[in-house]
């Protein structure tokens, strides 16, 4: 979600979690403060605030780490539940030491690895990294397209996490296809960006 008034027609559509950014057409970035106090005042639903400095990738300089901070700061005083974050090294693994950091900042909200994940090969040593480093949840496709073509890789990943981390399918979720997509991974969340008509379609498709 990109405002209040979006998030807010999420939550009467039956979403439990708002994710909330800015500049959704280039992936997703930080929302300024305003954005986020203005959401906190307009649903009950918990915030999880996007915290990416830029779109050039997931690796990041010290200007760019600067500015993460910031925006964990942002989320904090701005009442959000969670972060929506992750950083990559320059060889496309999981920045365990850069991850470890921004983890410890940004308690006591939640930690969700975003969609960096589905852009590193060996997702199996990754997923153990993030476990590892005390990631709260994973946001993936499987490292498909979409979640329904990666729908093979999310039940294996969802095996591997045995209820360590949460898995959230990402990626063209709809009502037409979420039970599906449930039945065939066993994921226990996922996520949607998508018309509130659709958002309705798949909550009733979910039993909310």
């Amino acid at each position: 979600m990109t405002s209040a008034r979006s998030a807010r027609a999420a939550e009467r559509a039956g979403a439990d979690r708002v994710e909330l950014c800015a500049r959704l057409e280039t992936g997703g970035l930080t929302p300024a403060a305003h954005t986020l106090d203005a959401t906190r005042r307009a649903t009950r639903c918990p915030v999880h605030v996007l915290v990416r400095p830029h779109a050039r990738g997931f690796v990041y300089d010290h200007r760019a780490r600067a500015r993460i901070s910031t925006g964990i700061l942002l989320a904090q005083a701005g009442g959000a539940q969670g972060v929506v974050l992750g950083a990559l090294t320059s060889h496309g693994l999981v920045d365990v030491e850069l991850m470890a950091d921004l983890i410890a900042a940004s308690r006591p909200l939640r930690v969700t690895f975003h969609r960096a994940f589905d852009t590193i090969r060996q997702r199996d040593a990754a997923l153990e990294a993030l476990i590892a480093v005390g990631v709260d949840h994973v946001l993936t496709s499987g490292g498909a397209g979409t979640a329904a073509d990666g729908a093979g890789e999310l039940a294996e990943l969802v095996r591997r996490a045995r209820g360590r981390i949460g898995i959230i399918a990402a990626g063209r979720v709809r009502g037409s296809n979420v039970q599906a997509l449930v039945a065939a991974t066993g994921v226990p969340a996922v996520h949607a960006h998508t018309p509130a008509a659709d958002l309705r379609a798949l909550a009733r498709a979910l039993g909310r």
